[in-house]
């Protein structure tokens, strides 16, 4: 309660308190009367001192009360005030009374001085209550100081906390640069070490026999130092992924025993060539399944074998022992080797360590083998343990967990639908229907959370209401269209607003109109579904069986079939028995040159139409870049973290082989014959998959197709070819749009009637208008149909 409202009861003196008030309000120590009242309403009188606290600034922050109960004086008082009154009356009466009234002064006499010494005992209490006061004040002042202490300590924590956190952040940063660097530097070491492997394996051949058996002998000497440095780059590059935090661990089913005969198969003819015994025991059933990364198991159990029979004597004895045990799968490796002291034990995981680190060492080798295993074997959820006596020998013991047996395994790929319908009702009979054909479901009403959650979730397709709250269907269309990552994803309207011509040019599969039967959509949710399960092919040429087989890991996981080709002559057998949706070549091989192998592709009708991605360390020159420019589809440097990229850009033209394939089988209107044959027709798109969409298109019926990337570069080649017979431009370009680029091209006196057709994302009202007026001839949207685009074909080449 405010001081202030304690001076505004209804019995309190007000002139007395209006100067107090006015006291308080200059902060000067005061005191006043005020009445309070007990739970059961009786007052009570009290005396209120009050004294301000101020701040370091010398304003009033709050007040600081002592109440002092004065009921009884106050009572006495009022008694008082009574025999005045009383008095007064007697005076009157005094002739008559006077007894009485000389009765009634001794008693006042009499409680005057009891009054009286009242007073004195009230002064003292107020002094006393002063002095109080005086040390709550300064007992106040002091707990401000502390108060204030503490916040600057606060700050200094604060502060410290800060530099702390932001030195971990640079701590963490340099660890990642310097793990991304180890990974760039292991790729780029890649290129010219993959020549001196080829090149060297062919020289140690001799099939020319023109080189004399000492020559044969370098080759093989110069191949075997380039193999081991690719191992120990490997190494390298497999500890910066881990440090950097991005190796990945690809979990599937496989069986044991297959997998031992296969790992034993190499470590046999390393024991073999150094003549030592390996023994191997293997008791666990020949049907066991495990469920874990078998490139990783392999590689931790390839690295503890090698080591086992580099570090035995010859005639020594190596023993691999497999057995199952508590639900995981338990490996030892024993040998008699040379052993490892006691105190080295714990640092032989450590990166870089050895137990011989001296520079006169019996053993070679980086010391990075068992650091990496030891990680690798944490990611699977397992460990690796050691023991050993000096000059006895090692036993190294990894424990892999077997996991869920493919019997008992969760349904992989499974597929999510998004349905955006704001009738509850209907969106609730079509997630019904999706879950009973298998499908996973997720459920909007509103269309701006629709499309946030298409963004989010990436959902393998999509069934969209038209008329939404928030924005519309054809919003939603229009954005997915724009969107380049979720662009691939197949839309199937279920509204009851009907298909117009311009919802053709639309991303979407499917227009079923509402009110519609269950029949209807139990086929339409048949026809999603056979969409999404097809398969697609791709067929890999690469001569590294490491890098194809995470290649192949990598694809399946993304639900795509892949078959390998390490050599051009089995590409080429390959690509003649099968039919695949898209090419990943390397252009170092150990029997062609990749680009011209890119060019034999592109060259052969039946291959044209297949997407290339060129994905290859090798360091191209300005005319070998031209070549790629020509004949791939896409060039990926080969580094760990373009793994990423190719498996974006792979799915993305396989979406668009698919998208293509759709739009050919509803062309329903061919190119005249005759007309279109030779015709020089130039692509200006900065998007490669559109460049590859069109030239699919075109380049089938005998067009000569050329593309470029940017708007200068279209200007720029038409400059030098005036006979071009027609250019399809993208509109939207970074620097120089299609309508800038268009407007520059009309401006050349012998190029302002060449025929530019607009190929744009931009289907709004109004859009086609626009590119008529900014000089071009037509338009057309994205994504193209071959109907539309046959017929403007069909217009112009008459």
């Amino acid at each position: 309660m405010s001081p202030f409202e304690l001076m505004d009861g209804i019995l309190t003196n007000k002139a007395n308190n209006n100067k107090a008030k006015e006291r308080m309000l200059r902060g000067k120590v005061t005191s006043f009367e005020s009445i309070l009242y007990t739970k059961e309403k009786e007052p009570i009188w009290t005396l209120v001192s009050t004294s301000p606290v101020h701040d370091e600034n010398g304003e009033i922050i709050r007040h600081i009360l002592i109440c002092l109960d004065i009921t009884e004086q106050k009572r006495s008082e009022d008694q008082l005030q009574l025999l005045l009154d009383h008095s007064q009356k007697l005076n009157k009466q005094l002739e008559q009374r006077d007894q009485e009234l000389q009765s009634s002064i001794r008693k006042l006499s009499k409680q005057s001085w009891e009054i009286q010494i009242s007073k004195q005992h009230l002064q003292k209490n107020s002094n006393e209550l002063e002095a109080k006061n005086q040390e709550l004040i300064l007992k106040a002042h002091q707990l401000e100081e502390q108060f204030s202490e503490l916040q600057n300590k606060n700050k200094e924590l604060e502060n410290t906390k800060i530099d702390l956190s932001m030195k971990a952040e640079l701590l963490e940063r340099a660890s990642q640069y310097k793990s991304e660097f180890l990974a760039n530097m292991s790729h780029e070491l890649r290129t010219p070490l993959n020549s001196i492997i080829i090149l060297s394996k062919l020289l140690s051949e001799n099939k020319d026999n023109n080189m004399h058996k000492k020559q044969v002998e370098f080759a093989n000497v110069v191949h075997k130092s380039g193999t081991d440095l690719l191992h120990l780059i490997n190494d390298v590059l497999d500890l910066s992924k881990i440090e950097a935090g991005k190796i990945e661990i690809e979990k599937e089913e496989f069986t044991i025993n297959p997998f031992i005969q296969t790992l034993l198969s190499e470590i046999n003819q390393i024991a073999k060539h150094k003549g030592i015994q390996l023994e191997v025991n293997n008791t666990t059933p020949s049907h066991l399944v495990v469920n874990s990364d078998a490139m990783r198991v392999a590689q931790i159990l390839k690295n503890l074998l090698s080591n086992a029979i580099k570090f035995t004597e010859k005639e020594g004895l190596v023993r691999f022992e497999i057995a199952e045990k508590s639900n995981n799968i338990v490996f030892h490796v024993k040998d008699t080797g040379i052993g490892i002291p006691i105190e080295k034990l714990n640092q032989i995981f450590e990166s870089f360590k050895q137990v011989d680190s001296s520079t006169s060492r019996k053993f070679g080798g980086t010391g990075l083998g068992l650091s990496i295993s030891k990680e690798l074997a944490t990611l699977l959820g397992g460990e690796i343990t050691v023991e050993s006596q000096l000059g006895k020998g090692s036993t190294f013991t990894v424990i892999i967990p077997i996991g869920t047996s493919i019997q008992h395994a969760a349904p992989r790929n499974s597929k999510t639908i998004l349905i955006i319908e704001d009738d509850v009702d209907y969106a609730l009979a079509l997630e019904k229907m999706a879950m009973a054909e298998g499908f996973k479901t997720e459920v909007c009403h509103r269309g701006d959370t629709g499309y946030i959650r298409i963004c989010n979730t990436k959902p393998d397709a999509i069934m969209l209401d038209m008329k939404l709250p928030g924005i519309d269907g054809w919003s939603i269309l229009n954005r997915i269209r724009e969107n380049k990552e979720i662009s691939h994803i197949p839309v199937h309207v279920v509204s009851s607003v009907k298909s117009d011509h311009e919802s053709m040019s639309l991303p979407l599969v499917s227009w079923v109109e509402k009110p519609n039967n269950k029949s209807d959509i139990s086929k339409l949710f048949s026809q999603l579904k056979e969409s999404l399960e097809s398969h697609h092919k791709v067929l890999v040429i690469e001569d590294s069986p490491a890098q194809s087989l995470i290649i192949r890991q990598m694809l399946k996981k993304k639900g795509v079939s892949c078959e390998i080709a390490e050599t051009g002559k089995e590409g080429v057998e390959q690509l003649a028995k099968g039919v695949y949706d898209c090419i990943i070549l390397d252009l170092n091989l150990p029997d062609s040159d990749g680009l011209q192998l890119l060019k034999k592709f592109k060259e052969e009708p039946s291959l044209s139409s297949i997407p290339v991605i060129v994905y290859s360390s090798r360091i191209l020159n300005n005319n070998e870049k031209t070549i790629l420019r020509n004949y791939a589809s896409s060039y990926i440097n080969k580094n760990a973290q373009n793994e990423t990229s190719l498996m974006e850009e792979t799915s993305l033209f396989l979406q668009t082989v698919k998208e293509q394939k759709i739009r050919n089988s509803k062309v329903t209107i061919p190119l005249k014959q005759n007309s279109y044959q030779g015709k020089k027709i130039l692509v200006v798109d900065d998007d490669e998959r559109n460049i590859f969409a069109l030239t699919s298109l075109l380049e089938v019926h005998g067009m000569d197709i050329h593309s470029v990337s940017s708007g200068e570069k279209a200007i720029q080649f038409l400059i030098e070819n005036p006979q071009t017979d027609m250019v399809l431009m993208d509109i939207m370009m970074p620097e120089m749009d299609g309508y800038e680029t268009t407007q520059k091209i009309r401006s050349i006196e012998n190029l302002s009637k060449i025929p530019i057709i607009a190929v744009s994302a931009k289907a709004m009202k109004g859009d086609r208008e626009i590119s008529l007026s900014k000089g071009l001839n037509c338009h057309i949207t994205k994504p193209i149909q071959g109907n539309s685009l046959y017929q403007m074909l069909n217009s112009f080449f008459q």
